[in-house]
């Protein structure tokens, strides 16, 4: 079972890079490798292609990026910080650069140079569509959407999947990956700071539970893509911030089966492939027990 390492201010994904690679069959096999080898969660794999890719076409910002990400993500925080450093002096303007240069300080205890970065990352996505529908909402009837929004969930029961004292893990009606889900605070906080000790060992607990399910559906390690989504950093209040979380994951309908946003999907709408309530279904009918029993201690 894969559990995301490292939550983030807002949701990221893996760039293929700022420039384009030169045009080469090698290149970007190698490089369709490396992302895939990220995917799965082979770190150790990704940072050895991602470091070729970076010999073959050096001062590459995503290139940089996706090699301090790799090493991020491996644990090898020190040597992913000057990856990064040079991925956002290459391209100053390279948001998820900045997150996850901020993210892996703040993971060092360098608390000072992580605010500074994250808060570069927020300067240069200002305008994140949800932040700002849900502070039209709050406007509009002065009290939070994501709260209204889980209430009526769990009230309809048709998309839940699991739920605790502290959060409820939810197949949203707007999903569009399969077995999207959202796992949302069922009292409004607006941050990881802004929890009780019983909401953190809660939050930990629905994090497993939907994981476990995710890897139980097709027995394998599920790949997906993960983040968190909380109140901004800048120092005012911010009351129509609620904190949840997002999954993404790409299988369909098997462990080789992918769905793949192309064609109509990019250029006009995202097609749904199953409904919520059916995904939701499935998810909720999972053994919350791993298909794959631990080793016995020695």
């Amino acid at each position: 079972m894969r559990i995301a390492a490292l939550f983030f201010l807002c949701l990221v994904s893996i760039p293929v890079g700022s420039r384009p690679l030169p045009q080469s069959d090698s290149l970007t096999l190698k490089s369709q490798q490396a992302k895939q080898s990220m995917e799965e969660g082979n770190f150790v794999r990704a940072i050895s292609l991602y470091r070729e890719l970076n010999q073959a076409v050096p001062n590459n910002p995503g290139l940089k990026l996706n090699l301090g990400m790799a090493l991020h993500m491996a644990g090898k925080k020190r040597e992913a910080i000057p990856e990064l450093e040079d991925a956002v002096k290459l391209d100053p303007g390279l948001a998820p650069a900045w997150l996850f240069l901020g993210a892996t300080r703040l993971q060092l205890g360098e608390a000072t140079a992580a605010i500074k970065a994250l808060k570069m990352a927020l300067s240069l996505q200002p305008d994140h569509r949800e932040a700002r529908r849900m502070l039209a909402y709050r406007r509009a009837r002065g009290h939070c959407l994501l709260c209204d929004y889980v209430s009526l969930e769990l009230k309809l029961a048709e998309r839940i999947v699991c739920v605790n004292d502290g959060f409820a893990a939810i197949v949203p009606f707007w999903a569009v990956w399969p077995f999207e889900t959202i796992v949302v605070s069922r009292r409004h906080i607006g941050s990881l700071t802004g929890m009780r000790d019983e909401e953190r060992d809660d939050f930990a607990d629905i994090i497993r539970r939907v994981a476990v399910r995710y890897d139980n559906l097709f027995r394998i390690s599920f790949p997906y893509s993960s983040g968190i989504h909380q109140s901004p950093t800048d120092g005012k209040k911010h009351p129509e911030s609620h904190f949840h979380m997002h999954f993404f994951p790409p299988l369909l309908r098997s462990a080789t089966v992918r769905k793949f946003m192309v064609g109509y999907e990019m250029l006009a709408n995202p097609q749904r492939d199953i409904t919520a309530e059916s995904a939701a279904a499935r998810l909720r009918e999972i053994s919350e027990i791993h298909y794959r029993p631990r080793p016995a201690s020695a």
